[in-house]
């Protein structure tokens, strides 16, 4: 149950609260999926985006190499506690 209620009071902090006070959609610029689908290619192959990488880049790659890890642990843990 505690789980779930940080779950939400998170997902109430960043796809409302966040945006209602800095106008702009935070969930979006920090999304995972963007930056593996969208983000790296470009970076790759286009060098003019290259020279533009700063710090908001290299954090999305961070949250996604997170996620990409908690996944991983999480079906390990799942096949390890849960094998029929």
């Amino acid at each position: 149950m505690k789980k779930y209620l940080l779950l939400l009071i998170f997902l109430f902090l960043l796809v409302i609260a966040v945006p209602f006070f800095t106008k702009e959609y935070w969930f979006c610029k920090l999304c995972p999926v963007g930056t593996l689908e969208a983000g790296i290619p470009l970076v790759i192959s286009n060098s003019g985006i290259r020279e533009m990488i700063g710090f908001f880049f290299w954090l999305k790659i961070a949250i996604l190499l997170f996620i990409l890890i908690l996944i991983i642990y999480c079906m390990e843990f799942q096949s390890y506690f849960f094998a029929t």
